[in-house]
Protein backbone atom coordinates (compact mmCIF):
# COMPACT_ATOMS: atom_id res chain seq x y z
CA UNK A 1 0.00 0.00 0.00
CA UNK A 2 2.75 2.57 1.11
CA UNK A 3 4.35 2.11 -2.97
CA UNK A 4 1.07 2.15 -4.60
CA UNK A 5 0.83 5.70 -2.52
CA UNK A 6 3.86 6.95 -3.51
CA UNK A 7 3.45 5.98 -7.14
CA UNK A 8 0.21 7.93 -7.02
CA UNK A 9 1.58 10.93 -5.82
CA UNK A 10 4.16 11.39 -8.37
CA UNK A 11 1.75 10.88 -10.91
CA UNK A 12 0.00 13.67 -9.29
CA UNK A 13 3.21 15.44 -9.55
CA UNK A 14 3.43 14.36 -13.32
CA UNK A 15 0.02 15.49 -14.23
CA UNK A 16 0.07 19.48 -12.53
CA UNK A 17 3.52 20.46 -13.01
CA UNK A 18 2.86 24.10 -13.43
CA UNK A 19 1.94 23.87 -9.20
CA UNK A 20 5.68 22.55 -8.59
CA UNK A 21 9.17 24.26 -8.83
CA UNK A 22 11.93 21.20 -9.86
CA UNK A 23 15.49 21.96 -11.08
CA UNK A 24 15.74 21.08 -14.39
CA UNK A 25 17.96 18.05 -14.73
CA UNK A 26 20.49 18.39 -17.57
CA UNK A 27 20.08 15.68 -20.50
CA UNK A 28 20.05 14.75 -24.00
CA UNK A 29 17.38 12.34 -23.09
CA UNK A 30 15.55 11.76 -27.18
CA UNK A 31 12.69 10.12 -28.35
CA UNK A 32 12.56 9.56 -31.93
CA UNK A 33 11.49 7.01 -35.16
CA UNK A 34 12.48 6.40 -38.62
CA UNK A 35 11.21 6.63 -41.74
CA UNK A 36 9.36 3.66 -43.46
CA UNK A 37 7.66 2.62 -46.57
CA UNK A 38 4.46 0.74 -47.05
CA UNK A 39 1.66 -0.30 -49.59
CA UNK A 40 -2.02 0.86 -49.42
CA UNK A 41 -3.63 -0.99 -47.38
CA UNK A 42 -0.74 -2.45 -45.39
CA UNK A 43 -0.53 -2.90 -41.87
CA UNK A 44 2.94 -1.83 -40.60
CA UNK A 45 5.20 -1.52 -37.39
CA UNK A 46 6.47 2.00 -36.18
CA UNK A 47 8.92 1.43 -33.56
CA UNK A 48 9.60 4.58 -30.91
CA UNK A 49 13.18 4.57 -29.65
CA UNK A 50 14.43 5.88 -26.84
CA UNK A 51 18.32 7.44 -26.18
CA UNK A 52 20.62 9.28 -24.25
CA UNK A 53 18.31 8.50 -20.98
CA UNK A 54 20.11 9.47 -17.78
CA UNK A 55 17.64 7.13 -15.66
CA UNK A 56 13.83 8.46 -15.52
CA UNK A 57 10.80 6.86 -13.44
CA UNK A 58 8.26 8.41 -15.39
CA UNK A 59 8.14 9.51 -19.34
CA UNK A 60 4.38 10.70 -20.94
CA UNK A 61 4.30 12.29 -24.30
CA UNK A 62 1.63 12.54 -27.71
CA UNK A 63 1.71 10.72 -31.04
CA UNK A 64 0.42 12.71 -33.50
CA UNK A 65 -0.55 10.57 -36.69
CA UNK A 66 -2.19 11.84 -40.14
CA UNK A 67 -5.83 11.02 -41.09
CA UNK A 68 -4.01 8.29 -43.51
CA UNK A 69 -3.42 5.77 -40.85
CA UNK A 70 -5.46 4.17 -38.31
CA UNK A 71 -4.20 3.04 -35.28
CA UNK A 72 -4.35 -0.75 -34.52
CA UNK A 73 -2.44 -1.76 -31.06
CA UNK A 74 0.25 -0.28 -29.26
CA UNK A 75 3.05 -3.00 -27.43
CA UNK A 76 5.59 -1.79 -24.68
CA UNK A 77 9.38 -2.00 -25.79
CA UNK A 78 12.18 -2.88 -23.69
CA UNK A 79 13.06 0.58 -21.78
CA UNK A 80 10.00 -0.63 -19.00
CA UNK A 81 8.72 -3.33 -17.24
CA UNK A 82 5.30 -4.86 -19.45
CA UNK A 83 3.40 -3.57 -16.87
CA UNK A 84 4.81 0.18 -16.65
CA UNK A 85 2.77 1.05 -19.82
CA UNK A 86 -0.54 2.81 -19.81
CA UNK A 87 -2.13 4.33 -23.09
CA UNK A 88 -5.18 6.50 -23.76
CA UNK A 89 -7.79 5.95 -26.37
CA UNK A 90 -6.79 4.92 -30.05
CA UNK A 91 -9.35 5.95 -32.01
CA UNK A 92 -8.15 9.61 -32.93
CA UNK A 93 -4.80 11.27 -32.97
CA UNK A 94 -2.82 12.58 -31.26
CA UNK A 95 -2.47 9.14 -29.13
CA UNK A 96 -1.25 9.70 -25.24
CA UNK A 97 1.42 7.58 -24.06
CA UNK A 98 3.01 7.38 -20.42
CA UNK A 99 5.37 4.96 -18.85
CA UNK A 100 5.68 4.84 -14.89
CA UNK A 101 8.34 2.59 -13.32
CA UNK A 102 5.94 1.12 -10.15
CA UNK A 103 9.12 -0.24 -8.16
CA UNK A 104 9.67 3.79 -7.77
CA UNK A 105 13.16 3.85 -9.75
CA UNK A 106 14.97 4.92 -12.42
CA UNK A 107 15.26 3.24 -15.49
CA UNK A 108 18.42 3.67 -17.29
CA UNK A 109 17.52 2.08 -20.47
CA UNK A 110 17.94 3.08 -24.22
CA UNK A 111 15.97 0.95 -27.04
CA UNK A 112 12.65 0.38 -28.66
CA UNK A 113 10.75 2.49 -26.19
CA UNK A 114 7.52 1.59 -27.40
CA UNK A 115 6.06 -0.38 -31.25
CA UNK A 116 2.60 1.46 -32.67
CA UNK A 117 0.81 -0.70 -35.28
CA UNK A 118 -1.03 1.58 -38.12
CA UNK A 119 -2.98 0.28 -40.78
CA UNK A 120 -3.10 2.58 -44.01
CA UNK A 121 -6.21 3.10 -45.06
CA UNK A 122 -7.59 2.46 -48.71
CA UNK A 123 -6.34 5.18 -51.29
CA UNK A 124 -3.89 6.94 -48.90
CA UNK A 125 -0.66 7.55 -51.12
CA UNK A 126 2.83 10.07 -50.21
CA UNK A 127 4.49 10.83 -47.81
CA UNK A 128 2.79 11.81 -44.54
CA UNK A 129 4.54 13.10 -40.88
CA UNK A 130 4.27 10.98 -37.69
CA UNK A 131 5.44 13.28 -34.77
CA UNK A 132 5.82 13.61 -30.67
CA UNK A 133 5.08 16.34 -28.42
CA UNK A 134 4.42 17.10 -25.06
CA UNK A 135 2.08 19.42 -22.93
CA UNK A 136 1.31 20.05 -19.81
CA UNK A 137 0.54 17.39 -18.76
CA UNK A 138 3.67 15.06 -20.10
CA UNK A 139 7.34 14.74 -19.68
CA UNK A 140 10.14 12.70 -18.37
CA UNK A 141 10.95 12.55 -14.25
CA UNK A 142 13.54 11.02 -12.36
CA UNK A 143 13.82 9.64 -8.88
CA UNK A 144 14.29 12.73 -6.76
CA UNK A 145 11.67 14.37 -8.78
CA UNK A 146 13.72 16.16 -11.38
CA UNK A 147 12.65 17.39 -14.86
CA UNK A 148 14.30 15.59 -17.62
CA UNK A 149 14.67 17.84 -20.60
CA UNK A 150 13.37 15.99 -23.33
CA UNK A 151 13.97 16.35 -27.57
CA UNK A 152 12.36 14.41 -30.47
CA UNK A 153 13.40 13.57 -33.58
CA UNK A 154 10.25 12.55 -35.73
CA UNK A 155 9.75 10.13 -38.41
CA UNK A 156 6.87 9.94 -41.49
CA UNK A 157 5.38 7.25 -43.70
CA UNK A 158 5.90 6.78 -47.19
CA UNK A 159 2.52 4.93 -49.19
CA UNK A 160 3.06 3.84 -52.28
CA UNK A 161 5.47 5.03 -55.00
CA UNK A 162 5.12 8.92 -54.21
CA UNK A 163 8.06 9.65 -56.17
CA UNK A 164 7.07 8.15 -59.21
CA UNK A 165 3.34 9.44 -59.23
CA UNK A 166 4.42 13.15 -58.46
CA UNK A 167 6.62 13.23 -61.83
CA UNK A 168 3.63 11.09 -63.98
CA UNK A 169 1.50 14.37 -62.22
CA UNK A 170 4.16 16.85 -63.04
CA UNK A 171 4.88 15.46 -66.74
CA UNK A 172 0.84 15.09 -67.34
CA UNK A 173 0.51 19.02 -66.16
CA UNK A 174 3.29 19.78 -68.33
CA UNK A 175 1.57 18.54 -71.76
CA UNK A 176 -2.01 19.97 -70.61
CA UNK A 177 -0.61 23.38 -70.95
CA UNK A 178 1.44 22.35 -74.11
CA UNK A 179 -1.59 20.61 -75.66
CA UNK A 180 -3.54 23.71 -74.99
CA UNK A 181 -1.22 26.34 -76.20
CA UNK A 182 -0.56 24.13 -79.29
CA UNK A 183 -4.58 23.92 -79.99
CA UNK A 184 -5.39 27.88 -79.49
CA UNK A 185 -2.07 28.15 -82.38
CA UNK A 186 -3.67 25.77 -84.19
CA UNK A 187 -6.49 27.15 -84.35
CA UNK A 188 -5.53 30.45 -85.59
CA UNK A 189 -4.13 28.82 -88.16
CA UNK A 190 -6.61 27.06 -89.28
CA UNK A 191 -9.32 29.98 -89.31
CA UNK A 192 -6.92 31.61 -91.71
CA UNK A 193 -6.19 28.81 -94.16
CA UNK A 194 -9.91 26.92 -94.45
CA UNK A 195 -13.56 28.02 -95.91
CA UNK A 196 -15.39 29.35 -93.54
CA UNK A 197 -17.93 26.66 -92.71
CA UNK A 198 -15.10 24.38 -91.90
CA UNK A 199 -13.78 27.00 -89.29
CA UNK A 200 -16.73 27.24 -87.53
CA UNK A 201 -16.81 23.70 -87.05
CA UNK A 202 -13.11 23.19 -86.34
CA UNK A 203 -13.03 26.29 -84.02
CA UNK A 204 -16.52 25.24 -81.70
CA UNK A 205 -14.60 21.79 -81.60
CA UNK A 206 -11.63 24.05 -80.34
CA UNK A 207 -12.72 25.76 -78.17
CA UNK A 208 -14.68 23.00 -76.45
CA UNK A 209 -11.57 20.86 -75.90
CA UNK A 210 -9.62 24.29 -74.76
CA UNK A 211 -12.35 24.38 -72.29
CA UNK A 212 -12.37 21.16 -71.01
CA UNK A 213 -7.90 21.14 -70.74
CA UNK A 214 -8.49 24.43 -69.08
CA UNK A 215 -11.33 23.66 -66.28
CA UNK A 216 -9.43 20.23 -65.81
CA UNK A 217 -6.38 21.66 -64.70
CA UNK A 218 -7.16 24.46 -63.26
CA UNK A 219 -9.99 26.75 -61.96
CA UNK A 220 -10.91 30.09 -61.67
CA UNK A 221 -11.11 31.38 -57.78
CA UNK A 222 -9.92 29.29 -54.71
CA UNK A 223 -11.56 30.60 -52.02
CA UNK A 224 -10.61 30.49 -48.62
CA UNK A 225 -12.56 32.28 -45.22
CA UNK A 226 -11.75 33.10 -41.66
CA UNK A 227 -13.16 30.62 -39.57
CA UNK A 228 -14.55 28.63 -42.06
CA UNK A 229 -14.01 24.94 -43.09
CA UNK A 230 -15.44 25.31 -46.54
CA UNK A 231 -13.33 26.22 -49.20
CA UNK A 232 -15.23 27.24 -52.78
CA UNK A 233 -13.10 25.86 -55.65
CA UNK A 234 -14.60 27.64 -58.77
CA UNK A 235 -18.49 26.89 -58.31
CA UNK A 236 -17.81 23.78 -56.11
CA UNK A 237 -17.97 24.27 -51.91
CA UNK A 238 -15.36 21.65 -50.28
CA UNK A 239 -15.06 20.79 -46.70
CA UNK A 240 -11.45 20.60 -45.21
CA UNK A 241 -10.38 19.46 -41.91
CA UNK A 242 -8.46 23.32 -41.06
CA UNK A 243 -9.84 26.56 -40.95
CA UNK A 244 -7.76 30.07 -42.17
CA UNK A 245 -7.37 32.01 -38.69
CA UNK A 246 -5.53 35.37 -38.64
CA UNK A 247 -2.58 34.84 -36.71
CA UNK A 248 -2.32 37.13 -33.68
CA UNK A 249 1.69 38.15 -33.69
CA UNK A 250 1.54 39.33 -37.30
CA UNK A 251 -2.35 39.71 -38.15
CA UNK A 252 -1.49 38.24 -40.86
CA UNK A 253 -4.19 35.69 -42.70
CA UNK A 254 -3.11 32.44 -42.36
CA UNK A 255 -4.63 29.40 -44.91
CA UNK A 256 -3.51 25.51 -44.60
CA UNK A 257 -0.65 24.48 -46.89
CA UNK A 258 -1.33 21.67 -47.93
CA UNK A 259 -5.16 22.29 -49.01
CA UNK A 260 -4.53 25.39 -50.24
CA UNK A 261 -1.73 24.59 -52.75
CA UNK A 262 -3.43 21.41 -54.21
CA UNK A 263 -6.47 23.46 -54.74
CA UNK A 264 -4.52 26.17 -56.22
CA UNK A 265 -2.26 24.13 -58.64
CA UNK A 266 -5.17 22.16 -59.65
CA UNK A 267 -4.64 19.20 -57.87
CA UNK A 268 -8.02 16.55 -55.92
CA UNK A 269 -8.18 19.38 -53.33
CA UNK A 270 -11.04 17.01 -51.62
CA UNK A 271 -7.66 14.45 -50.91
CA UNK A 272 -5.00 16.81 -50.56
CA UNK A 273 -3.94 14.71 -47.73
CA UNK A 274 -2.58 12.37 -50.23
CA UNK A 275 -1.51 14.49 -53.24
CA UNK A 276 2.33 14.62 -54.50
CA UNK A 277 2.25 18.08 -55.49
CA UNK A 278 3.35 18.38 -51.51
CA UNK A 279 6.48 17.11 -49.57
CA UNK A 280 6.80 17.13 -46.10
CA UNK A 281 10.12 16.76 -43.91
CA UNK A 282 9.69 15.84 -40.72
CA UNK A 283 13.24 16.78 -39.39
CA UNK A 284 13.02 20.22 -40.38
CA UNK A 285 9.14 20.54 -40.42
CA UNK A 286 9.10 22.02 -43.55
CA UNK A 287 6.57 21.17 -46.55
CA UNK A 288 8.06 21.70 -50.21
CA UNK A 289 5.42 22.71 -53.10
CA UNK A 290 6.67 20.57 -56.39
CA UNK A 291 5.95 22.66 -59.54
CA UNK A 292 7.28 22.16 -63.00
CA UNK A 293 9.78 24.82 -63.32
CA UNK A 294 10.94 25.55 -59.24
CA UNK A 295 10.21 23.80 -55.86
CA UNK A 296 8.76 26.10 -53.25
CA UNK A 297 9.86 25.29 -49.50
CA UNK A 298 7.95 26.56 -46.27
CA UNK A 299 9.58 25.80 -42.98
CA UNK A 300 7.48 25.59 -39.48
CA UNK A 301 8.87 29.05 -37.30
CA UNK A 302 10.61 30.47 -40.24
CA UNK A 303 10.10 33.85 -42.39
CA UNK A 304 12.03 32.53 -45.29
CA UNK A 305 10.69 30.72 -48.11
CA UNK A 306 13.21 28.76 -50.23
CA UNK A 307 12.60 29.16 -54.22
CA UNK A 308 14.72 26.18 -55.54
CA UNK A 309 17.82 27.25 -53.48
CA UNK A 310 17.17 31.00 -53.09
CA UNK A 311 15.72 32.23 -49.96
CA UNK A 312 13.13 34.85 -50.30
CA UNK A 313 11.57 36.97 -46.96
CA UNK A 314 8.06 37.24 -45.89
CA UNK A 315 6.52 40.40 -45.74
CA UNK A 316 6.38 42.03 -42.14
CA UNK A 317 8.13 39.06 -40.40
CA UNK A 318 5.18 36.68 -40.41
CA UNK A 319 6.18 33.08 -40.08
CA UNK A 320 4.74 29.75 -41.24
CA UNK A 321 3.54 27.61 -38.35
CA UNK A 322 2.24 24.18 -37.47
CA UNK A 323 -1.24 24.00 -35.43
CA UNK A 324 -3.70 21.11 -34.30
CA UNK A 325 -0.92 19.39 -36.86
CA UNK A 326 -1.36 20.95 -39.91
CA UNK A 327 1.08 23.25 -41.61
CA UNK A 328 0.06 27.13 -42.21
CA UNK A 329 1.33 29.82 -44.32
CA UNK A 330 0.33 33.78 -44.96
CA UNK A 331 -1.80 33.78 -48.06
CA UNK A 332 -0.33 36.49 -49.86
CA UNK A 333 3.32 35.07 -49.67
CA UNK A 334 1.93 31.57 -51.10
CA UNK A 335 0.07 33.13 -53.56
CA UNK A 336 3.16 35.50 -54.89
CA UNK A 337 5.30 32.08 -54.95
CA UNK A 338 3.18 29.67 -56.69
CA UNK A 339 2.83 32.96 -59.20
CA UNK A 340 -1.30 33.30 -58.86
CA UNK A 341 -3.12 36.23 -58.55
CA UNK A 342 -4.12 37.13 -54.91
CA UNK A 343 -6.85 39.00 -53.05
CA UNK A 344 -8.63 40.21 -50.24
CA UNK A 345 -12.53 40.63 -49.42
CA UNK A 346 -12.32 42.65 -46.34
CA UNK A 347 -16.07 42.41 -45.86
CA UNK A 348 -16.14 38.34 -45.59
CA UNK A 349 -12.85 37.94 -44.68
CA UNK A 350 -11.84 35.65 -47.33
CA UNK A 351 -8.78 35.17 -48.88
CA UNK A 352 -9.17 34.93 -52.96
CA UNK A 353 -6.70 33.18 -55.38
CA UNK A 354 -7.11 33.74 -59.15
CA UNK A 355 -5.99 31.40 -61.29
CA UNK A 356 -5.78 32.16 -65.42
Amino acid sequence: MKIKKIVAALLTAVMVPTFMSFEAFAAELTVSAENVSVSEGEKFDFPVKLSGNPGIMTVGFNVNYPEALTLKSVKNGEVFEDNCLETGPMDKSPYTVSFLDPSIKDTAKNGVLLTLTFEVKQGANGEYPISFSTDSLSGALNVNEEWIDMSFKDGSVVIGDAEEKQTELITKRQEDKTMFVTTEQTTAVTTEQISEETTEESTEQTEGESKTDENTALFDTIKLTIGSNIVRIGDKELEMDAKPYIQSQSSSTLVPLRFASVAILGGDASNSDSSDLIEWDPEKKSATIHLPQKDVTFTADSSEIIIDSEAVEMDYGVKAEITEGRMYIPFRALGNALGVAVDWDAESKTAIYTVK
